[in-house]
């Protein structure tokens, strides 16, 4: 739910209401935020009266909004049009508490939480109380870089080029056999694995030691 909301409107004077609609619309759409700071920056006339059009989708990018809207003259006529707002969403996210370097194993303590501005991160906010076990940074974090996902990763359960037990058959019948991985992969992952007699097959990774036959 959104805790603050910013508002500068100052070129809606003589349009009684609209800006009332024009925070519940932004409620409706944005309520995951916990703060949103908007800023409109087109000149309509205030000849006009602006109506939300509800049966389009806004669009975002970055920090630009466009809100879809009508606009009616004095004369009654309709048209349709955006009205564009410079936007500021934040949330509490992870931010680094010191500098973290790419292949280091990383734990909760490494990070604190914070409100963040977000709106032009380059990726997508990693939004879990703990860490999966044997996390590592993909890059280097530096110190009060905000936590993406893109810059971590899960260390393989599976590596390439080790030896694991294919499990096969039907009706309560396990055939098993040795085959060697032929690429990395983290559990319910499918690989290509490779038998002594160099038959390839895919199987999806139960655990460390152990693959099952996809046929």
């Amino acid at each position: 739910m959104i805790a603050a909301l910013i508002i500068i409107l100052n070129l809606f004077t003589g349009n009684s209401g609209f800006e009332t609609e024009l925070q519940k619309y932004i409620y409706k759409y944005f309520a995951s935020y916990e703060k949103i700071e908007f800023q409109v920056t087109d000149n309509i006339s205030v000849a006009s009266k602006i109506i939300i059009d509800e049966e389009r989708e806004p669009r975002l990018n970055k920090n630009t909004l466009l809100i879809p809207v009508k606009l009616i003259s004095r004369n009654k006529s309709e048209s349709k049009s955006f009205i564009t707002l410079k936007v500021k969403f934040y949330k509490t996210v992870l931010v680094a508490n010191q500098d973290i370097q790419k292949d280091e194993l990383i734990s909760n303590n490494q990070f604190r939480r914070e409100l963040k501005e977000v709106s032009q991160l380059n990726g997508t906010l990693f939004n879990e109380d703990d860490f999966p076990v044997a996390t590592k940074s993909r890059v280097r974090i530096r110190e009060g870089n905000i936590l993406l996902n893109e810059m971590i990763e899960k260390n393989p359960d599976v590596l390439p080029n080790e030896r694991l037990i294919l499990h096969a058959g039907r009706n309560g019948v396990d055939i098993t056999t040795e085959v060697v991985s032929r690429e990395k992969g983290n559990i319910g992952d499918i690989i290509r694995v490779v038998s002594d007699q160099k038959k390839i097959f895919s199987a999806k990774i139960i655990d460390k030691y152990n693959v099952l036959l996809i046929e």
